[in-house]
């Protein structure tokens, strides 16, 4: 795999967020970390499409991905994006199936796996945050394509489904995930990863 962010700048609202960030990796998982507040978690909005980048460009696999391509074909899990609360938890999953049957996982696997089949009748708003964090990562897996972008992802799991997820992420062959956050003993069993702080990374803070 092959991820290669080049002369990016963010702005969210007036505030400068990224100017000329440069990021390349050649590993299957990118680990980003920094201080809170840094701007990983709007990196992730932007590399998703769902903010625009103020300049710059994203290559995956020597491939140019405009905002468009970015919408179509990256999963992101993610707080910053919030679910309708009446919705039933079995009504996204069955959007999920039907929305993208080609997905590189099956749902039914990732339902045993964070085991929310107790969780399918209840709706959004009846959800714990482990719940939600879960119903989130299902929502990213279904989508990926291309690029996997899972924000701070263990936090509020069970020791079980995090080991699920670290897991699912290494077997995949075809596709790049990007995540953020301190995952400690969890994050230790990744492999071919690359690890960049964006402290210390082409940034500059307003």
């Amino acid at each position: 795999m092959n991820l290669s962010l080049q002369n990016i700048s963010i702005s969210r609202g007036n505030k400068l967020i990224f100017d000329d960030l440069n990021i390349q990796s050649s590993s299957k998982i990118l680990h980003l970390t920094g201080e809170n507040g840094i701007g990983k978690s709007s990196l992730l909005l932007a590399l998703s499409g769902l903010i625009p980048f103020q300049s710059g460009s994203v290559n995956i696999n020597d491939k140019v991905f405009h905002r468009k391509d970015l919408i179509a074909s990256i999963g992101l899990s993610t707080t910053e994006i919030a679910t309708p609360p009446e919705i039933l938890a079995k009504h996204v999953i069955s959007y999920l199936t039907k929305r993208y049957p080609d997905s590189h996982y099956q749902i039914d696997d990732l339902i045993v796996g964070f085991n929310f089949a107790h969780q399918l009748q209840n709706t959004v708003a009846e959800l714990s945050e482990g719940s939600l964090r879960k119903l989130s990562l299902i929502t990213a897996l279904m989508k990926a394509q291309s690029l996997l972008l899972l924000d701070e992802p263990t936090n509020g799991l069970d020791a079980t489904s995090s080991h699920f997820l670290m897991t699912y992420i290494l077997a995949q062959t075809n596709l790049c995930t990007v995540l953020t956050g301190h995952g400690g003993s969890v994050y230790s069993q990744l492999t071919d990863v690359d690890i960049i702080n964006l402290d210390r990374a082409a940034v500059k803070n307003n």
